[in-house]
């Protein structure tokens, strides 16, 4: 229980992202199951209310401003909300990190590793496709699987103050065929032996000429959310070309309400189930809080415990001890002699060996002024917010450091191009970092060439 008093210390003097830390755990202790569901209805006003969604031109819902409620009715207090389908995925995108039905990400360009490439890829896969792309050969094994899916989405409706006729069996259905469509065309594109395509936005544009896919709105409404400005000659990597192909086909066939409804559903489904996993009792409770808030805020309670318990001699003495055995294996390598092939190996494990952190324990970056605060600096004060309210904050925060990874520059190529996704640390410190390991009775070095 030590860790779970130091997270409960006095944070008056300490950095903000370690309040930020603080402010999670004690919302996942507070957090009870009935505020999920009104919680998730209120984010899902949104993009038109869920599953009542208003949509564009088809239909129309009035959104009841103070309590979600639908009506028909010209009041003051009610507005009128014409959410097209776009609009909803721009939000889950940017919000909630959902890459459902477009797959988008910022990676490092394969071709310039100095530079960072907007990837149009496939898009999140859920483990219910399998079985979706099945049931057309129908098993009772199948049509069960099937059934309790659909079961799912009228639970959480229910769960969610919504009567069951409002999310009817017609609207399931075709929720569920939609997402089979999906399914199917995911899987096809998977055999697809094309190589990804450079082309640029424009370009793009172009290659959903019926305009299915609003790729201009889409891109420029996301990016704009982090104040990075696309044009048409913006480069863009397309993946799996066959899955958007047929997308387009889907979403000509698919209503406006069907596919936001969709939107919706994802949301809920993946959002929702935190609250299931809380434990009920208090000490099972804290451990689960714990392990929470350390996968969202490791780097901050690493700070956290790195000024609370190594105090400036024991940093020194150690730096010194990494000091003396970098310098040592150093000078120990150029006695080494090596054939003219192999000197290339030699002048790289030389690089390794210079890039060894000073510190054992931690990264250097994360005891260095200001950069954990800069780490977390797209995450709001969410000091009024709920347990799955503190979640989205810290994914949006996630995503928007994702998106600016686009204008990121570099001065020399990045090693490793396959870098962690959304938190990668490499904005902070070198790949290529050669970290010190402390075993019982030795040093450990990790050579990774």
């Amino acid at each position: 229980m030590a860790k779970l008093a130091l997270l409960g210390t006095s944070l008056v003097r300490r950095p903000v992202p370690v309040q930020l830390a603080s402010t999670f755990y004690k919302n996942c202790l507070d957090a009870a199951p009935y505020y999920a569901a009104k919680w998730l209805d209120e984010e899902l006003q949104d993009i038109g209310g869920w599953p009542l969604i208003s949509n564009n031109q088809e239909e129309t819902t009035t959104v009841n401003v103070e309590n979600g409620d639908s009506e028909s009715s010209d009041s003051e207090d009610l507005v009128k909300a014409s959410v097209n389908w776009t609009d909803s995925y721009v939000k889950a995108r940017t919000e909630w990190n959902g890459n459902w039905i477009i797959g988008m990400s910022v990676i490092i360009n394969p071709k310039y590793r100095t530079k960072y490439i907007l990837k149009i890829d496939l898009p999140e896969y859920s483990s219910i496709w399998d079985t979706l792309k099945e049931s057309d050969n129908t098993t009772d094994i199948i049509n069960t699987k099937v059934e309790d899916y659909k079961a799912s989405i009228r639970g959480w409706v229910e769960k969610m103050g919504r009567k069951r006729g409002q999310l009817n069996n017609q609207l399931i259905d075709e929720v569920v065929a939609f997402e089979k469509e999906l399914a199917k065309a995911y899987s096809a594109a998977l055999m697809d032996k094309s190589e990804d395509k450079y082309m640029s936005l424009g370009e793009l544009i172009e290659t959903s000429p019926e305009r299915k896919i609003p790729w201009e709105f889409v891109l420029r409404e996301i990016f704009g959310t982090v104040n990075i400005t696309l044009s048409k000659t913006e480069p863009i990597l397309l993946s799996h070309q066959s899955y958007y192909k047929r997308l387009d086909e889907i979403l000509s066939t698919t209503s406006n309400k069907v596919i936001t409804t969709y939107i919706g559903w994802k949301f809920v489904s993946q959002y929702g189930g935190h609250l299931n996993d809380l434990p009920v009792d208090e000490v099972n409770r804290e451990k689960y809080c714990l392990q929470a808030t350390f996968k969202y805020y490791s780097h901050a309670l690493k700070r956290l415990y790195v000024e609370k318990y190594f105090d400036s001699t024991s940093r020194n003495r150690v730096a010194t001890i990494v000091k003396t055995i970098k310098t040592y294996l150093i000078n120990n390598l150029q006695t080494i002699s090596m054939a003219d092939k192999d000197r290339e190996m030699k002048n790289r494990i030389k690089r390794k060996l210079e890039k060894i952190e000073g510190l054992v324990g931690y990264d250097d970056w994360i005891a260095k002024k200001d950069k954990v605060e800069e780490y977390y600096s797209d995450i709001p004060d969410y000091s009024d917010r709920k347990y799955l309210g503190s979640i989205i904050d810290v994914i949006t925060g996630q995503t928007y450091k994702e998106l600016r990874r686009l204008r990121q520059k570099f001065t020399k190529p990045i090693p490793n191009p396959d870098v962690p996704g959304i938190l990668s640390v490499d904005s902070f410190f070198d790949q290529e970092n050669l970290k010190l390991g402390k075993s019982n009775d030795f040093f450990l070095f990790n050579f990774t060439f």
